[in-house]
């Protein structure tokens, strides 16, 4: 994922976060849901007497689920009410509304990484009928506060291998939320023309896109979270950026040098410099880019890897940013691998034979992908993500070319040939 777009993956449930404020006002955080999960949860019928259905039937009567197998219809057809008049009704109507606003006001709150709701949820609502019609609405809130903080256990930490913290956020129980960057939706019309073409076999090695919202001027998408498909307590993730280049070509186009970027190639290298760099004390921007691209794997191998997280309290000590020895990268891979050398070789092989006869991928320049690697002591499962600099290009790419100034190759199939190699 690039710098703006880093992995963070749910690792393990946790306990509920609180916070007090304005002495006693205690304020529920709960994770963000997206709104179709609170009202799918709400409206399932485990919720029937506590959410949605606030009928009180009158003494010797109680809804209940026809068990015949006669009638036929739906589930809602086939459920037993009493008769109830006019006031009833009116009742039963102001508390679904109620129920609404209840739905709504959650659904904004899952768009709110930490939104305290329990005051909300606390309240007496406006218009209420009676005081035990108060207390029943009061006692299935409660409830649903409970049941939000026990039994969908939404409450993830997560894992970062690197990038900018507070780009992800839980958005359901197998789901994450992802901030755009706020000039760009770029991967949020990736993952929606890729939504509407499931015959390309690029979509076979891509999380499952959910939804695109705007809030607050901010757009999110909510993916996948892949994380969930695996045993947390033997866990092991490895972040791969791909191409022999993670830079746009429109970002490198201006060709005046710059005193600052001497300044940082110098806090790396003092002898990387040229006569003519040294005299001028400046550099443009595309030498700095391939000056850093080069410090890597990126440049010779087609990739490098960005982290790892190891299973356990395995430790591995080693400067990513400075890693390019093959011997090394090499040894790191098979550590990673380690029990699933084959499996993880033939999805790497069968990734790369989709991607070869992917038309999504032939006529598009990917700048910043990654593959993530994900394993537990079961299974093991390889994806492409991170397309926030995947540009259509107008004409085809192989992927393998070396890059020149406007010919848009970007050697991520160089890179996976090496990685392929190397594992």
């Amino acid at each position: 994922m690039t710098k703006m777009h880093k992995k963070l993956t749910s690792s393990s449930p946790s306990s509920p976060a609180t916070s007090n404020t304005n002495n006693n006002d205690h304020l529920l955080l709960f994770p963000p849901l997206t709104y179709s999960r609170w009202t799918q949860w709400l409206l399932k019928d485990t919720s029937e007497d506590c959410i949605i259905h606030h009928s009180h039937p009158t003494a010797g009567t109680s809804p209940l689920r026809s068990s015949s197998g006669g009638g036929g219809g739906s589930s809602s057809s086939s459920r037993l009410s009493p008769p109830i008049n006019h006031q009833q009704q009116q009742q039963q109507t102001h508390h679904k509304r109620n129920n609404m606003e209840l739905i709504q006001l959650l659904a904004i709150n899952a768009l709110e990484f930490t939104a305290p709701v329990y005051s909300f949820l606390n309240k007496s609502p406006p218009d209420s009928s009676s005081p035990t019609e108060n207390h029943h609405i009061e006692e299935s809130k409660k409830q649903l506060v409970s049941k939000t903080s026990t039994e969908l256990k939404l409450e993830r930490e997560f894992i970062q291998l690197s990038g900018h913290q507070g780009t992800f956020a839980p958005a359901g129980p197998n789901s994450l939320w992802k901030k755009m960057p706020p000039d760009s939706h770029q991967e949020a019309d990736i993952y929606t023309h890729l939504k509407s073409t499931p015959a390309d076999p690029f979509t076979k090695h891509i999380p499952h896109f959910i939804s695109h919202t705007n809030y607050n001027h901010t757009d999110f998408i909510e993916l996948e979270d892949l994380i969930t498909l695996f045993s947390l307590k033997s866990l092991s993730i490895m972040d791969i950026k791909l191409g022999t280049r993670t830079f746009l070509e429109s970002e490198v186009s201006n060709t005046k040098p710059r005193s600052d970027l001497y300044d940082k190639m110098y806090k790396i290298d003092p002898t990387a410099f040229t006569r003519e760099e040294d005299e001028s004390k400046s550099v443009t921007k595309l030498r700095y880019m391939q000056f850093r691209e080069e410090l890597s794997s990126t440049t010779d191998l087609g990739f490098r890897i960005e982290g790892v997280k190891l299973s356990g309290d395995q430790q591995m000590n080693v400067n990513f940013q400075r890693l390019k020895d093959e011997t090394t990268i090499s040894s790191i891979l098979a550590r990673f691998t380690a029990g699933f050398r084959t499996e993880f070789r033939k999805k790497l092989l069968e990734l790369r034979s989709c991607l070869e006869s992917s038309e999504f991928f032939k006529t598009h320049e990917m700048i910043g992908s990654s593959l993530l690697l994900i394993h537990d002591q079961n299974r093991c499962g390889v994806w492409i993500i991170d397309f926030a600099k995947t540009f259509k290009s107008s004409t085809p790419l192989d992927h393998r070319s070396t890059w020149k100034i406007g010919n848009r190759a970007d050697g991520v199939l160089t890179g996976i040939d090496n990685l392929i190699r190397l594992t």
